[in-house]
């Protein structure tokens, strides 16, 4: 699971909270994990469903277009990029999972294939490396190829596929696409590195369907926490993301954790969001020390509920009580805010306040 930490040691887990950041971070965190949904049509389509709440009120969910006629419209020409994405998700269609990391001229590449073999392979400027064995840590896969000095395998067509593509992407200076597979969860998802941001993907009938990009902030791809099953609460095939980025300004940092609610057709789109985490770190540069202050939830259905319970939880009074950093004001009541989520809601309940304070921000 990608926190950060492994990256980022505790760095991207810092932030801040200040008068002055209250207004960046208020016109900043709406984008900060922004997954736009793809709303555009050529023509009319059904009317989206709905799922009730208490209250009456209700939250509009994605469905299939009503079969009404369409106006012709004409398609724009992929570019060379986009063809070479493209190629890559077909290449990559037949794997459980996948990873891909690049670091300069060297190039790693693991996965298992739908017929159960396993492998890893990593290519220099001299040769081709491979091992029978699927990794999905860095760390992991460099280990398992300082014991193997030679290789122990050759390499799949798959592997080959992406590795002739990733020199294309190179020789027309773009940007090699890492891919990073987060297994824990509800079901594997990979973080597909691009230009706009990471996209997420899972895996259906032996196709991987992306989201539009996420990104991380400042952190850069996004942090990863897990998924979930949301089908049962939407009424549809849906998945929950639980993601994270940061802002910084000087010592303060400040992370938000999402759920991405997303619904699930041939590509994921964004339903909803609301906030499960909020952490602030401060920086002591001249010490190398740092404080901070966070609580994180983790979100679990229960029944036509979802259950919101403290996984993770760090309030100590001396920060509470601080009321200035860096020469700005600073305040932990986002943070203590979410304590008060703590208990069973409906997914509609859940995101239409996080609608409303998607609004009040945009506002400020």
């Amino acid at each position: 699971m990608r926190t950060g930490r492994e990256n980022f040691g505790r760095t991207p887990r810092r932030g801040s909270y200040t008068n002055h950041m209250f207004n960046l971070y208020r016109s900043i965190v709406p984008t900060i994990m922004l997954a736009a949904c793809s709303c555009h049509s050529s023509g009319p389509t059904s009317a989206p469903a709905s799922v009730p709440s208490v209250g009456g009120r209700t939250i509009a969910m994605p469905d299939a277009a009503s079969g009404a006629p369409q106006r012709p419209v004409a398609k724009s020409q992929p570019t060379a990029f986009e063809a070479r994405r493209q190629q890559l998700l077909a290449a990559i269609g037949p794997l459980k999972a996948v990873t891909q990391f690049v670091d300069g001229d060297v190039i790693i590449v693991s996965g298992t294939h739908d017929d159960g073999t396993a492998i890893s392979c990593r290519k220099n400027a001299l040769l081709v490396q491979c091992v029978p064995f699927a990794g999905y840590e860095e760390i992991r896969l460099q280990n398992a190829f300082a014991k193997s000095a030679h290789g122990a395998a050759s390499a799949p067509a798959w592997v080959n596929t992406i590795l002739e593509l990733d020199a294309q992407f190179a020789a027309a200076d773009e940007v090699i696409p890492t891919i990073e597979a987060q297994v824990a969860g509800a079901e594997p998802v990979l973080l597909i590195g691009g230009i706009d941001g990471s996209e997420l993907a899972i895996r259906r009938k032996q196709a991987w369907i992306l989201s539009p990009p996420v990104s991380g902030g400042v952190a850069g791809p996004p942090l990863f926490y897990g998924s979930i099953d949301l089908s049962a609460l939407v009424g549809s095939p849906a998945i929950g993301m639980m993601v994270g980025g940061y802002e910084k300004e000087g010592c303060l940092r400040m992370e938000t954790d999402s759920l991405l609610v997303m619904g699930v057709t041939d590509k994921l789109t964004e339903i909803g969001r609301f906030t499960i985490g909020v952490g602030l770190w401060i920086s002591d540069f001249e010490t190398r020390s740092e404080e901070y202050f966070l609580i994180r939830l983790q979100p679990k259905v229960v029944g036509e509920r979802l259950q919101l319970t403290i996984v993770e939880r760090h309030t100590p009074a001396n920060v509470a009580k601080r009321k200035e950093v860096c020469g700005m004001q600073f305040d932990v009541a986002d943070v203590t805010s979410l304590a008060r989520k703590v208990g069973g809601h409906t997914l509609a309940d859940l995101l239409a306040a996080g609608a409303v304070e998607t609004k009040a921000r945009e506002a400020r």
